[in-house]
């Protein structure tokens, strides 16, 4: 029947591995009739993944499930999904984000192409040098925004970084967990919903 009806009625659970960790994924109904499954699955939740369609933009579901996170004091990751869809505008939709949830809400990732023409992703937090032909927007701009974003966090790397200090890379990505987690910051990443591709996520 969620084939049938392409989305969530309940609450399964994907088990996986990632460098070690083991992560237990609560994929729960996005759909308004089936919305108060998802308080359970909160509960038992560290991080809620709010996911938007490129297509659709935010919907009123959309925000229940940011407040249901908000409440129960959850760190959250936003993903954009379909950004390989018909009549994309990725900067608009982000704007729409930090308007509608707060500007700790910063791009993690950059699309290269929109629509037809997606065929990657840049990862801001280590930016890659030379760019790619395409990237959607001015990447170290954003990679400057998140890093300001993410320090923010921890006075001591405000200090170095306000101080023109080199960041340690692990001290960064430590920080940029615990932000994630305290929800300082919003990390948004976008993706196809056709095409996967590990190397930039």
């Amino acid at each position: 029947m969620q084939k049938e009806e392409k989305h969530s009625i309940n609450s399964p659970i994907l088990h996986c591995n990632w460098k070690e960790c083991e992560i237990n994924i609560i994929d729960t109904p996005g759909y308004a009739d089936f919305i108060r499954d998802t308080i359970p699955a909160l509960v038992a939740s560290e991080t809620v993944l709010i996911v938007i369609s490129a297509m659709n933009g935010i919907r009123v579901n959309t925000r229940k499930h940011w407040d249901l996170a908000c409440q129960k004091g959850l760190g959250k990751i936003i993903v954009v999904t379909k950004v390989d869809g018909e009549n994309i505008n990725f900067h608009a939709l982000l704007e729409s984000i930090r308007n509608t949830f707060g500007n700790t809400c910063v791009p993690l990732n950059l699309p290269v192409g929109t629509g037809h023409d997606f065929r990657d992703v840049v990862n801001l937090l280590a930016l890659p040098s030379p760019l790619q032909d395409g990237v959607a927007g001015d990447a170290h701009a954003r990679h400057d925004a998140l890093i300001e974003t993410i320090v923010s966090a921890d006075d001591a790397l405000m200090e170095q970084y306000l101080g023109g200090k080199e960041l340690d890379s692990a001290a960064l990505q430590s920080c940029f967990v615990r932000a994630v987690a305290g929800g300082s910051v919003i990390p948004v990443l976008c993706c196809s919903n056709k095409r996967v591709d590990h190397r930039n996520y």
